[in-house]
C-alpha cells in the first residue's frame, strides 16, 4: 500500500551499519568506507518501517572522492528503493 503523509508527520531515518553509511535527519545518506548498510525510514504517523540496502564502494587510489565537510573519503555509494512493510 501507499503511504501519505499529513501535516505533522515526520519520517526518522537509522543507519544500521554507521561504519559504512550514515544517514541525516532529512534521509540524505553520506558514505564513511567500503561496505554495506541497511537504511530505515519510519514514518512516525503510521508507525510503518521501510529499509534500503546501501553499498559503498571501497575505496581506491585515482578516483577518490572527499567530503570536506566530515573529511570522509568514498569513491561510489548506490542505494537501492525503500520497501515498506
Amino acid at each position: 500500500g501507499e503511504i501519505v503523509l499529513t501535516q505533522g508527520a515526520t519520517m526518522e531515518w537509522t543507519s544500521r551499519n554507521t561504519a559504512a553509511a550514515i544517514v541525516e535527519p532529512g534521509g540524505l545518506v553520506r558514505a564513511v568506507t567500503g561496505g554495506t548498510a541497511t537504511i530505515e525510514a519510519k514514518e512516525t504517523e503510521s508507525g510503518r518501517i521501510g529499509t534500503a540496502a546501501v553499498t559503498v564502494g571501497a575505496v581506491s587510489s585515482g578516483n577518490v572522492k572527499r567530503d570536506p565537510a566530515t573529511d570522509h573519503c568514498y569513491e561510489k555509494i548506490t542505494v537501492s528503493g525503500i520497501s515498506f512493510a
